[in-house]
């Protein structure tokens, strides 16, 4: 016989705040541990280049889940339906593609910054337009990932806190997030970022079997239930579209696999948050093996946060007085209405026994902080690498670099601090879900960013005449594709044609799904066609830096540098 589902309580206990500043206490305890150690700046950003496999391939998982995933994907299947968790078919393909061509690759150059590959192949200016792709579009994704931290936890204190101070709340979070983050990752470096990361994995894993397993115990039902619940909201949660060639259809299975393939598959051919960690490790065996976990790992987490969506549906479908008043009707919100994105962190806070939400609001701004301190370590190795030692190297002799690269820490820690205000501003005023806001915010700069590099590896014609202006195409595509909505509704148009509705346009904006997808096969084709009108087939320069010249090298040979070129 199981127990009926307590009602809601006020939200965190003082139990749950203890849990969380015992939680905060270890990790200052880690990075001072590992303070002593940061002795160059390849320890700062490397670890020695010794880090353990298992350590750095939970490392990735965490970094790259983060509070974003965490939230986002309980709360996309709440609202939207099961379509998106299909991606996750394209985790097959996606192993062997970076098991088999990126990781040994990177593994033979083991750089420091990534983007040094993008001057030996091509030339300066190519390698600092990698560099600032990338600093974009982590400045970006830090902010969202303070933001949905600092949305959960107001959503957990919902009825501690009067609902007058909850919005003063987000940004009194976001604060104190981005500077605790800051300053651990740069009071530790590297060492510090893994190791935190593998027991915020450890706190992340433990959130969504706690919340199963409540649910699954107080009501007695299983995943079976859930479904079969969910399924009698809309028909897209029942049986959600295969295919459609209007790529305005917002979510398809083939967009969503289409999604995951490429986002995986760009990320991991150039973001130097995940490279950074290959380059951590002792050898090539070692960073396939640490790619396989978090690969591994990460599908094992999106299965389990998928059905948490299910199962936090299902309850509230059957509890609906559980859920909060809405402050402008007076009447309960609907679970898969705009608080989608907040069900997950409302159940925790006041739905699981005290001390319990609070070891989950834990995992949750252990996701945070995970995912902070990678991004501004690894900005912070991009500046110092591919900008100032590069562009200024006599200011870099009479600077050290170690102190350099903790100055950056600091600053690169606080500047995302204020992105992710912005982005609190926006999604509150705009009241967008998390899902939506991450294509305009940061990834819109994923698909050109791997496409320098896809077309360094694999188009041996290609120089940075040509490469570079297909790359700015596959820009502008990105940044029409991610702002659609308010590009198509300028005054603009309606001064040339006066009939014109704009409305029409905003709310047929091509699908979120493909604005990775797309620019990049958009500046890989151009790049392709360009160097054949352009190009001769004669070797130049870079031609000893493609993927098939690369792999002819021992993976344990002395790294290379700018300096070879």
């Amino acid at each position: 016989m199981f127990a009926a589902p307590a009602p809601p309580h006020d939200g965190l206990s003082s139990y749950d705040y203890i849990a969380v500043a015992m939680y905060l206490l270890g990790t200052i305890g880690i990075a001072l541990y590992f303070a002593k150690r940061q002795g160059s700046t390849e320890e700062f950003f490397l670890g020695g280049r010794n880090m353990p496999w298992f350590a750095v391939g939970l490392s990735i998982m965490a970094t790259l889940m983060s509070t974003i995933s965490y939230l986002a994907q309980p709360g996309e299947l709440i609202k939207n339906g099961i379509t998106m968790l299909v991606g996750t078919l394209a985790v097959p393909l996606n192993i062997l593609v970076i098991f088999m061509l990126f990781v040994p690759f990177f593994m033979r150059l083991r750089l420091t910054s990534a983007y040094e590959f993008l001057e030996l192949r091509f030339n300066y200016t190519a390698r600092a337009m990698g560099a600032a792709l990338f600093v974009f579009m982590r400045l970006g994704w830090m902010g969202v990932v303070v933001y949905t931290s600092s949305m959960a936890l107001t959503a957990m204190t919902r009825g501690n806190i009067p609902q007058e101070y909850q919005s003063a709340l987000i940004y009194f979070v976001i604060v104190g997030v981005g500077v605790f983050a800051t300053v651990y990752t740069a009071v530790g470096g590297m060492r510090a970022v893994i190791w935190t990361d593998v027991v915020q994995f450890l706190v992340l894993f433990g959130g969504t079997l706690i919340t199963l397993g409540y649910i699954a115990t107080t009501t007695g039902t299983g995943p079976a239930h859930w479904w079969e619940t969910a399924s009698t909201v809309t028909e897209s949660h029942a049986s959600p579209p295969i295919f459609s060639w209007d790529i305005r259809v917002q979510r398809t299975m083939v967009w969503a696999i289409c999604m995951v393939f490429f986002w995986t598959i760009c990320t991991h051919v150039s973001d130097q948050v995940v490279l950074q960690r290959y380059f951590s490790t002792k050898s090539l065996k070692a960073a396939r093996n640490s790619y396989l976990l978090a690969a591994g790992a990460d599908f094992v987490v999106l299965v389990l946060l998928a059905l948490c969506g299910l199962a936090l549906m299902s309850f509230y479908l059957e509890h609906p007085t559980f859920l909060p008043l809405d402050a402008d009707t007076g009447e309960h919100v609907s679970v898969s209405s705009n608080f989608a994105d907040k069900v997950f962190p409302y159940f925790i806070g006041h739905q699981l026994p005290p001390g319990v939400g609070g070891l989950i609001l834990a995992a949750l701004i252990a996701a945070a902080m995970s995912s902070i301190d990678s991004g501004v370590n690894s900005v912070s190795a991009v500046i110092t690498t591919d900008f100032f030692a590069r562009l200024n190297p006599q200011g870099a002799e009479k600077m050290s670099e170690l102190k350099l690269a903790k100055i950056l820490t600091i600053t690169i820690g606080m500047i995302s601090t204020g992105v992710a205000c912005c982005v609190a501003y926006i999604v509150i005023s705009h009241k967008i879900n998390i899902f939506e806001v991450m294509q305009p915010a940061f990834n819109m700069f994923l698909g050109p960013l791997a496409s320098l590099f896809v077309i360094g590896m694999f188009l041996p014609r290609c120089t940075a005449r040509t490469t570079i202006p297909a790359v700015m195409l596959g820009t502008v595509v990105a940044i029409i594709w991610s702002y659609w909505k308010p590009i198509a509704g300028l005054d603009y148009w309606k001064l040339i044609n006066e009939e014109w509705d704009a409305s029409v346009v905003i709310d047929n904006a091509p699908t979120f799904t493909l604005s990775t997808t797309v620019p990049f096969l958009v500046a890989v084709i151009s790049a392709g066609i360009l160097s054949l009108i352009f190009e001769s087939s004669t070797p130049h320069s870079g031609s000893g830096y493609t993927w098939y010249q690369i792999m002819k090298r021992d993976p344990d040979a002395p790294n290379v540098s700018t300096t070879e070129k």
